[in-house]
């Protein structure tokens, strides 16, 4: 097995071999020096190992070493989104890595129409990204959800960064798998979760551009929210419903769009 060792821009691996031995090579495979003292030290990434005599083999002044070994970054810390300064979108900054082989960072975002399932939406080598697939400009928005990892020049992907959200509306929402022409029809799926309180997620599809019209009714007929009033083109959307301000009770949901029209029945329970 052999391990990585970054020390004033020297490269050198860690080798196990079979007689107990650790010794270390440079690059070019010649050896620096061997020891049998330190096989049983705590060799783990990021920890810190000297003693005296051997790392002055190759240099005099440094009495330590530090073990990176080749595993992945460490997670991104500070993950925050908020509403770019340069039109409206989301924008995701965070804590820059201290990797020094660190390459690049990947972007995911939880697309709302797919309750659950995040979708890698991007890299950036460095804070921040600006999320353009993705308006802030909407009253009523999805809750949109974002976290990052990090890579290194090894390709290793860390851990998950902290996840964070912000209220804004994704306009097209079409996955790797499917494209605009796989949309046949109309279509006004249930929300979820249902019941719900006091929040919920309702989606549906288009198969052609056309004046959206989404409404939310009570029991009584009366009209309670207006979700969606505007010219849309082909494609999946999802939108948030907020009945904070609202009683329990049964409400129905109407999609119109040209000549199709559709109803979903939804419970607000508090």
């Amino acid at each position: 097995m052999a391990r990585k060792i970054r020390s004033h821009n020297l490269t050198l691996f860690v080798i196990f071999n079979l007689a107990d031995l650790i010794r270390f090579e440079r690059m070019d495979g010649n050896t620096v020096f061997t020891d049998t003292k330190i096989i049983h030290k705590d060799l783990t990434a990021n920890s810190t190992w000297s003693q005296a005599g051997i790392i002055n083999v190759y240099n005099p002044v440094l009495n330590s070493i530090t073990i990176t070994d080749d595993l992945p970054p460490n997670a991104p810390q500070n993950l925050s989104v908020t509403e770019s300064s340069v039109g409206e979108h989301p924008s995701l900054s965070w804590t820059a890595n201290t990797e020094a082989d660190l390459k690049e960072y990947n972007i995911y975002r939880e697309d709302t129409y797919y309750m659950g399932v995040w979708h890698k939406i991007g890299t950036e080598t460095s804070s921040p990204h600006i999320d353009t697939g993705v308006s802030t400009s909407h009253h009523h928005g999805d809750d949109i959800y974002y976290k990052i990892t990090a890579i290194d020049n090894g390709n290793n992907e860390s851990n998950y960064s902290n996840e964070e959200w912000i209220e804004a509306r994704i306009e097209k929402i079409i996955n790797g798998e499917e494209n605009i022409a796989t949309i046949k029809e109309y279509a006004l799926n249930s929300n979820y979760p249902n019941p719900f309180n006091p929040t919920t997620q309702i989606s549906y599809q288009i198969p052609e551009n056309g004046f959206i019209n989404l409404i939310v009714y009570n029991a009584l007929g009366q009209q309670v929210a207006e979700l969606v009033n505007q010219h849309q083109s082909i494609g999946k959307y999802s939108v948030k419903f907020n009945a904070s301000n609202l009683p329990s009770g049964v409400y129905i949901y109407r999609l119109h769009a040209g000549e199709f029209s559709s109803t979903e029945k939804m419970i607000l329970t508090k």
